[in-house]
């Protein structure tokens, strides 16, 4: 009886430390926190979107506009002839140029007049550009395009007219054949066929002379 009791006091103790040690081991699961606060993430800070970009061209400009520069290099030589130019005309000679030394052995004083006419000032001069001188050639090829039209308008006139005298004269010999024949007149010249042509040919000729004044060097045929 006393092993059964000390038996019965043995076992609420082992299930109180069993509850005791099964609270305790919940605290294993708890995640532990650091004592310093957490610091705040840091902020990047945006950059302002520029709505004028533009993404870079793949060529460099030096290749992409050399026509453009080739065209600016020629204007700005030719602006700059242009004015040295106009500053030469403008300017007078001065007495260390070897014309105006020649002038004055020959007898020239500055401020006298040359020539016939008593020139004092220098003759004015235009420069001359480019485009004129385009349209000038421009002129000259319209000029030479409208002689040729009319050369061959001319030519086409004076074929036709002659195909026409051509079947005139073969209708009037065929009429005159048959005049002969019906009046029983004899034929006393029998021309062949290469005179006659011939014949027929110097008719054209003189024809076509007549109505247009050709040239003695024209060629009719």
């Amino acid at each position: 009886m006393a092993e059964s009791s000390t038996l019965n006091s043995i076992k609420p103790q082992q299930t109180q430390q069993n509850d005791e040690d099964y609270m305790g081991d919940l605290t294993k699961f708890i995640p532990t926190q650091n004592s310093q606060p957490s610091k705040p993430p840091k902020k990047i800070p945006k950059k302002p979107i520029n709505s004028s970009f533009q993404p870079p061209n793949k060529k460099p400009k030096s290749q992409i506009n050399w026509q453009e520069q080739k065209r600016v290099e020629k204007e700005r030589k030719q602006l700059e002839e242009d004015q040295k130019t106009l500053e030469n005309l403008t300017s007078e000679i001065p007495e260390s140029n070897t014309g105006f030394k020649m002038l004055k052995q020959m007898g020239y004083t500055p401020g006298s007049g040359l020539g016939k006419a008593g020139r004092v000032d220098p003759a004015k001069a235009r420069l001359r550009r480019e485009r004129e001188r385009a349209e000038k050639a421009r002129e000259k090829a319209v000029r030479e395009t409208r002689g040729v039209e009319e050369l061959v308008e001319e030519f086409g006139v004076r074929q036709r007219m002659q195909w026409r005298v051509k079947r005139v004269l073969g209708s009037f010999w065929k009429a005159k054949d048959v005049l002969d024949r019906l009046e029983n007149r004899d034929v006393v010249v029998v021309l062949s066929s290469n005179l006659k042509e011939q014949r027929e040919q110097l008719l054209i000729d003189e024809l076509v002379v007549h109505f247009f004044h050709v040239p003695d060097d024209f060629p009719l045929t």
